[in-house]
């Protein structure tokens, strides 16, 4: 059990440090100089920045994920604090996606896809750090 349990540490890891990296492109996907033309400087310069620290911690998020993997399944101190707040945080995510952008990315022609992807890798990580926090319970 414990070694599917790390190979879905390692993906879940993988996944973080891609959608991290990614976070480098999302102002130019998002077009936000045209959106934020019309923002003050402070505005524009808050959610570049905000961006970029999302990203950097969904990152590191998932590089803990892959160095730490065997010790998230053997430290029960550090497990359950780490994995527990990784859950947390993926089902805030998830929740997120329900509330705030499911209505909103269903305007954009296209989308019905993205949202499915969306809500199945938030469900996909929330599950896997609840398992491991679960797991870390009984350590």
């Amino acid at each position: 059990m414990n070694s599917v349990v790390t190979w879905l540490l390692v993906c879940a890891g993988v996944a973080q440090m891609i959608l991290g990296a990614a976070h480098t492109y999302l102002p130019r996907i998002l077009q936000w100089n045209n959106d934020l033309a019309a923002t003050s400087d402070i505005t524009q310069a808050v959610s570049y920045v905000h961006s970029f620290f999302i990203g950097f911690m969904v990152f590191a998020m998932g590089l803990g994920s892959v160095a730490l993997r065997h010790d998230l399944l053997t430290e029960p101190r550090l497990g359950r604090v780490l994995a527990g707040f990784l859950a947390v945080f993926w089902c805030c995510r998830l929740l997120a996606q329900i509330t705030v952008f499911r209505p909103v990315m269903a305007q954009l022609p296209g989308a019905p896809w993205l949202q499915w992807v969306g809500l199945a890798g938030w469900a996909g990580l929330t599950v896997i750090y609840a398992n491991t926090f679960i797991l870390n319970l009984q350590l």
